[in-house]
Parts: structure tokens; sequence; C-alpha cells
């Protein structure tokens, strides 16, 4: 009877607030030997930092072998045991199918083993104890009451909930690709130091101090053969800004012109442009190089014979020699204005554009911007006594003296980087203007504006929104690719690195200093272009 009205009625319902269909919950003998696990596992992972750090202090000579040698013990026991214990939990619960753990345990793999790596231990032995620990899950899988510490079965888990947000993957995700760089690095070092040692060849940057003994034939400061290697390569570094800076502003100003005459209605002129950009960008920038050498070596006449295109502008095949002002205290002053003009120009810009934007009137910047940028310095130079003086070149002797030179090597490195590189920037321009819809050009046109007020107030406006980020590439590319400058004897950062090199012996050391300076260049000209671009990038309401 009783059997029969169970049968009809069902099961008894479950206890208000009891979970349905929840897992049961673990023993306290199961809590306890997780937490007892996490600890194993947190010392063990802190004694394998410890040995990383003993070994970089041993090999950096800060602790002795026998200090490190307890520690270090310590801290291989600990990574084999931790890893072990991490394998066999891992294993357990991604033979539950819980995906978690297999995007966790993929992620953890390449990282243990460049640890094992970076401490010298036998990757047949972490394979041994991989197979060791999914034999004993597999073994834990057919028992009943076997269970691991991760006791995450139950869809409303936190750490569950955690592990599902993407933004958190994504740091998890950085954070251990960081580390495995950090480690790959170390045990590449390590293994470079070892072998370096081994051959008795001298590291370290302690040569930066020692006399470099061979002269420099131009720089932007003071340099005398009895100095030493650092300031050598800081003559270097220097020269190596110059060249960019000025074959940045001068590239970018040619490839403007050049891509908007590529667009010229002239036929001549369109022609003209055409091919130069076509010339350039198939031509190898080395061979460019050796052609403005050459012509400027080889070509150009004799001192005594230069040519005086203007009055004291002469072009030999020394260089190019022209005047400068004799130095006065009024050029500080005067510098110090033109910063300010250029200040004032942008808060008018500023200004104006809120005026425009309240009350619908322009105002006229262009000629508020050249009052600023050109009449200040020039008030300051008035007011200084409007001094006149200028250091003109004369020739003496076999050369000339006085002005300033710019040498055939760099001449040759700046002319030929800068018309190489705005041929790409012209390309860069010419698309950025044919990508702004041609509606645009003609609403400007119906309105009574003249194509010049089209081109700079409608078009030009809308294009750089889309010549920016391309164009930072080029100004990258011009850049790095200074570094051909030795080719031509030009004493740039690589060639007075190689002097060192050959001198001192020290490979590693100069390439690292190479890689360091160009690295660091990129990235600030690579910020700088990106503040730009969010600058002039279109705000979305």
């Amino acid at each position: 009877m009783s059997t029969d009205a169970t049968r009809v009625a069902g099961p008894a319902p479950a206890a208000r607030g009891a979970p349905t269909g929840s897992p049961p919950l673990r023993p306290p003998s199961i809590v306890a030997a997780s937490w007892l696990i996490a600890v194993v596992g947190m010392v063990g992972l802190a004694a394998a930092l410890s040995a990383l750090l003993g070994a970089a202090g041993m090999s950096l000579g800060l602790v002795g072998d026998a200090g490190f040698a307890g520690e270090g013990a310590l801290a291989l026991a600990g990574l084999a045991g931790t890893g072990s214990l991490l394998r066999l939990a891992f294993a357990v619960e991604i033979g539950r199918g819980r995906d978690w753990a297999r995007g966790v345990y993929l992620r953890l793999v390449p990282l243990e083993t460049l640890v094992w790596l970076a401490l010298g231990l036998p990757l047949g032995l972490l394979l041994a104890v991989n197979l060791a620990s999914w034999i004993a899950a597999a073994v834990l899988l057919h028992r009943p009451t076997a269970s691991t510490w991760f006791d995450l079965c139950r869809q409303d888990d936190p750490v569950s909930r955690v592990w599902q947000d993407p933004r958190l993957r994504a740091v998890i995700d950085q954070a251990l690709l960081v580390l495995a760089v950090v480690l790959a690095g170390w045990y590449l070092y390590s293994n470079l130091t070892a072998n370096m040692a081994r051959q008795n060849i001298a590291t370290g940057f302690g040569f930066l101090d020692r006399e470099a003994g061979f002269a420099i034939a131009e720089g932007l400061i003071p340099y005398d053969a009895s100095d030493t290697y650092g300031r050598a390569l800081i003559v270097g570094f220097l020269n190596t800004i110059r060249v960019a800076v000025i074959g940045i502003v001068l590239a970018t100003i040619i490839g403007v012109v050049v891509g908007i005459a590529r667009l010229s209605t002239n036929w001549l002129v369109a022609k003209i442009a055409s091919i130069y950009v076509e010339a350039v960008r198939n031509v190898p920038l080395l061979l460019q190089l050796f052609l403005w050498y050459a012509v400027i070596t080889e070509s150009l006449p004799q001192p005594r014979q230069a040519a005086e295109p203007l009055p004291g502008l002469f072009l030999s095949n020394r260089g190019i020699m022209m005047p400068v002002p004799v130095s006065d205290p009024v050029h500080l002053v005067m510098g110090i204005a033109l910063l300010a003009g250029i200040a004032g120009t942008w808060a008018l810009k500023r200004w104006a554009a809120r005026r425009q934007a309240a009350t619908g009137e322009q105002f006229p910047v262009v000629w508020g911007a050249v009052g600023l940028i050109l009449g200040l310095p020039l008030l300051v130079w008035l007011f200084g006594g409007a001094p006149t003086g200028l250091d003109v070149p004369a020739l003496q002797g076999f050369n000339f003296r006085g002005g300033v030179t710019l040498s055939p090597e760099f001449a040759a490195v700046l002319f030929g980087l800068s018309f190489y590189t705005a041929g790409f920037i012209a390309e860069i321009v010419r698309s950025g203007i044919l990508a702004v819809s041609y509606g645009q050009t003609e609403a400007a046109a119906a309105l009574g504006l003249r194509r010049g007020l089209v081109l700079r107030l409608v078009v030009l406006p809308q294009a750089v929104r889309i010549i920016i980020p391309p164009t930072t590439s080029q100004y990258l590319n011009l850049t790095k690719n200074s570094s051909l400058a030795v080719a031509v004897g030009y004493p740039d950062l690589v060639s007075i690195g190689n002097t060192t090199l050959n001198q001192t012996g020290q490979a590693i050391e100069a390439i690292s200093i190479y890689m360091a300076v160009y690295l660091s260049l990129s990235l600030l000209i690579s910020a700088f272009m990106n503040w730009y671009n969010r600058h002039v990038a279109l705000v979305e309401r």
C-alpha cells in the first residue's frame, strides 16, 4: 500500500532553500586537503622565484655559490612538487570536462617549460612527471569518491564566473606572456654569459669609460680622440637624431607638395610628379645614397671653382657652405619669442574655432599666425639692436672657412632619405585626398570657394585623419633607415658603434645599444603621432 502511494505521489519535494540538481558538498577532509595543496603550491612557487632571483644574483656576483646552494635545492624540490600537484589537479578537472581547466592548463604548460629550461632541468624529467600525473588522474577518475581541490562543479561558483570574464582572461594572458618573455630572455642571457665566460670573452659596459682613440669627422658636441667610447656613442646618437629630424621635416614638405601635384589638372605637373614617385619608390635606398654621394663628390667642382648660385652659398665637392648669423645674445631671446609665437598661434586657433562655433564668424587665423610667429621674433630683433652680422664662408687655402658646412656625407644621407621617403608620403597624401568624397569638393565649389580654399579648408582637414597613421610608419622607416649612413661614411650611431665594436670586441653590448636607441626613438615617434592622431580624430557624440 505504501509503495503504491509513493509511486502515485512521486518523490518528496526538496527542502525549502536547498538547491536542486547541485552536487553534494565536499567532506571537510577534502576541503582541508585542498587548502594544504594550495599552501604547498604557493610555497613551491615562492621557492621557484627565489631560485630565479638567486641565480640572477649569483650570475651578477651579488651572492656566492655556497649561499645559493641550499635555496636552489629547496626551490627545485618545491617547483617539482608544485608542478606535479597542479598537473594532477588540472588533469582530473580536464577529464571531468571543465573547459576553464583546459584553458588554464594550455596557458601554464609553455610557462612551466620555460621555467624548467631557465633552471637547466632536463625536459625528459618534465615529460615523465606529466605522464605520471595523467596516469594518476585516470586512476582517480575511475573512483566514485575521487575529488580534487578545484571544487568548481556548480554553475554559480564565483571562480567560474571570474574565469568566464573575457577581460580577466585577457589580463591573465598578457601577464603570462610577459612572464614567458622574461623567462625566455633570462634563459638566453644565462646561456650567453655562460658561453662567453667559458671562452674568456669580456662582458659588461665598462668599456664605455675607456679612451676611444679615434676621431670623428663631425658632431654636434665637442669631441676629441682622447674622449671615452661613451662620449663617442653620444656624438653618433646626436648625429642620428640630427639627420632623422631634419629628414622627417624635409620629407613631409616634399611629400605633401608632390602628392598634391599628382592630382593637379595640369598634365605636365601631374606626369612629372608621377615619374618622381615611381622612380624613387622602385630604386633601393642604398643605391640612391650612393647616387647622391657621387653627385656631390664627383659632379661638383673643386673648392677653388665652387659654384655660387646665391650670394654666400657655395657648392663644391667638399660640401655645401652657407652663411649663418654671427652669434649674438639677442638670438636666444628671439628663439624664446618664436616658441611663444607658436604657442600663441595654437591658442588663437582654438579661440577662433570656439568663436566660429558660437557666432558663425571666421577669424583670419593665418594672418594672426604670421604676425605671432614672425612678428614677435622681429620685434625682439629690432629692440635688441637689429644685429645683421653674417659669418660668410670664404675660401682660405684649399677649403672654405666660416659659415656652416653640410658635409658630402651628411648631405647625401639627408637628401637620399628625404627624397626616398617623400615618394611614399606623396602616395599617402594622394590616396588620403582621393578618399574624401568628391561631393565635399562640389559642395565647397557651390559655395563659391576657390580651389585653394577648398583644398585647405575642406579636403585636407578630412584627409589628414587618413594620412596620419601610414605617415607614422614612414617616419619610423626614415629613422631606422638612417642606419644606412655608414655606407657613405656619415658618423651616425651605427658607424661609430661599429668602430667601437671592432676595437673592444664587445659585440653583444654594442648591438644592445643599437637596439635600445632605435627602439626608444621609434616609441617616441609613435607616441607623438598617436597623440596627434587622437587630437585630430572626429569625436563621436
